[in-house]
């Protein structure tokens, strides 16, 4: 079997379609040529908006990434159900309206086609409430 270092780099890039909102709230819609979602969502982000929804254009999606997902949700459940994540601490309260927000928005990420390790990396980086930033690396 050969390979080809040309034939690596003619392969298309996956593109994305999306719609995000930008700083004074004006909705934004486009596409990108980018090597993965996680990509997509950090150029968005570079362009000072906020992802709303962003979709493989169904060409090629990576096997070994809808392979290991589950895996990984599972892993996830397990320390969420575990007895010291049923009793948040002191220090992760945060107050009603911050949750709010919080729950909203990572709600509309999620129905945007985000998976949750994504959308609680956005909230992170754009909630600036110090609990809230915790609790999102907790989680």
């Amino acid at each position: 079997m050969r390979f080809s270092v040309s034939d690596y780099f003619s392969a298309p890039m996956p593109q994305f379609t999306y719609r995000a909102r930008n700083a004074q709230g004006g909705l934004v819609e486009g596409v990108l040529d980018c090597a993965d979602r996680a990509i997509a969502i950090r150029q968005i982000e570079s362009q000072h908006c906020i992802p709303i929804r962003l979709d493989m254009i169904e060409a090629a999606k990576p096997a070994e990434a809808k392979a290991s997902k589950p895996h990984a949700l599972q892993r996830k459940l397990r320390l969420l159900s575990s007895p010291e994540a049923a009793t948040p601490s002191q220090s992760l309260k945060i107050p009603h309206g911050q949750l709010l927000i919080f729950t909203e928005q990572l709600a509309h990420l999620l129905q945007a086609g985000m998976t949750l390790d994504e959308g609680l990396s956005v909230l992170g980086k754009r909630l600036k409430h110090p609990r809230v930033e915790q609790m999102t690396h907790t989680l």
